[in-house]
C-alpha cells in the first residue's frame, strides 16, 4: 500500500506520520532521503528481503517536491507500474500536484493545509496594518500551532524579498506558486522597502536561532506577538 502525506502544514503531516510509525512499530522501518535516492535503491527497500526481515515501512522523504531530474522520472515510473510489496509512506514537505500525484497510483493521499484565517493573517501584514494583523494572528493561535505559523511567516517573507528584489523565478519554491498568488505577494511587497524586508527576514533567522538553541526571552507565541508589534 502506498501513502502519500503533504502539504504546508508540516507539525499536523509529522504528527500523522509519527502515527503510523507507532502503528506499523513491529515491522523494520526503514527512511531514504527522496532528494539523493536513486531507482536502484528504492527497488531494494521495495523487493528485497532477508531472512530477519518479516515485513518493513519504507518512507521516503520528499521524493516528489525536493526534486526534479531523471531519477526522480525513473522511480515515479516505477511506482506507477509497481504495487510495492512493503508498506510505502511518500512524506512531502509542501502539497504536490495533482499531475505529479497521479504518477504514484493508486495511493491513498492526506493533504494537510493550513487553515484559512492563517492566510489571511499572512496577508494582512503591514507597517500601517498591525491592529487587524495582531488580531487575525491571535485567531490564528485559536486553529494552528505557533511553529505552523512562524514557518508560515518565514515562507511569506522569503516570497516577498525575492519579489521586491526582482526575482520572479528561478526559485523552485516560488516557481510553484500561481501567478494570482504572486499578485497578491507583489501588491504586499509594495507596503514594504528591500531594507525593511532584508531587516525583517534577518530578525526572523533572528528567532528561529533563538528559539532552536533555549535563548529566547520569550515563548514562541508571546515572541511573534512581539515582532508584529514591532513590525
Amino acid at each position: 500500500m502506498i501513502t502519500i502525506l503533504h502539504g504546508e502544514s508540516i507539525l499536523a503531516s509529522r504528527s500523522t506520520l509519527a502515527a503510523l510509525k507507532a502503528q506499523h512499530k513491529d515491522k523494520e522501518i526503514l527512511i531514504l532521503d527522496g532528494k539523493k535516492i536513486g531507482l536502484t535503491e528504492v527497488k531494494q527497500a521495495l523487493e528485497t528481503s532477508s531472512m530477519f526481515t518479516v515485513s518493513r515501512l519504507v518512507i521516503i522523504e520528499n521524493l516528489l517536491s525536493g526534486r526534479k531530474d531523471s531519477n526522480q522520472q525513473e522511480i515515479l515510473a516505477y511506482l506507477g507500474k509497481n504495487l510495492p510489496r512493503f508498506d510505502l509512506i511518500l512524506w512531502e514537505k509542501e502539497e504536490v500536484s495533482k499531475s505529479l500525484l497521479a504518477r504514484v497510483s493508486p495511493a491513498k493521499v492526506l493533504l494537510f493545509k493550513p487553515e484559512p484565517v492563517l492566510f489571511k493573517f499572512l496577508e494582512s501584514i503591514r507597517p500601517d496594518n498591525k491592529s487587524q494583523a495582531l488580531k487575525l494572528l491571535e485567531q490564528s493561535f485559536k486553529r494552528e500551532s505557533p511553529e505552523i505559523i512562524f514557518y508560515m511567516l518565514v515562507r511569506q517573507f522569503r516570497f516577498l524579498l525575492l519579489l521586491k528584489d526582482g526575482v520572479t523565478s528561478g526559485v523552485e519554491e516560488l516557481d510553484r506558486l500561481a501567478s494570482w498568488q504572486k499578485e497578491r505577494l507583489a501588491r504586499q511587497a509594495k507596503h514594504f522597502s528591500l531594507e525593511q524586508l532584508v531587516e525583517i527576514y534577518q530578525k526572523l533567522l533572528e528567532i528561529d536561532y533563538q528559539q532552536k538553541t533555549g535563548q529566547a526571552a520569550f515563548n514562541l507565541t508571546k515572541t511573534l506577538e512581539l515582532f508584529l508589534t514591532n513590525l
